[in-house]
């Protein structure tokens, strides 16, 4: 990912990887465990996971944003 350190982009594969498969590629995995023990690893599942649950649950909820929080579109409700 241009403009962001090797390390963080990695997270943001992580990140990207678990919201969009849910699981790492091998290749992000590997990356990760390169630098970080199991409980750093553990953390970053769980933190993507947690992230994901709240905004299902807000987004279901229809639960409003705050004033002036723009940038990010709402999502469809069909």
């Amino acid at each position: 990912m241009p403009g962001w350190e090797a390390f963080d982009a990695t997270l943001l594969r992580a990140a990207d990887e678990l919201h969009g498969d849910d699981c790492l590629s091998d290749a992000t995995y590997a990356a990760l465990t390169a630098r970080y023990d199991a409980q750093q690893l553990l953390d970053v599942v769980f933190t993507v996971g947690q992230y994901h649950t709240v905004s299902m649950a807000l987004n279901s909820l229809r639960v409003q944003r705050d004033d002036g929080v723009t940038g990010v579109p709402m999502p469809d409700r069909d």
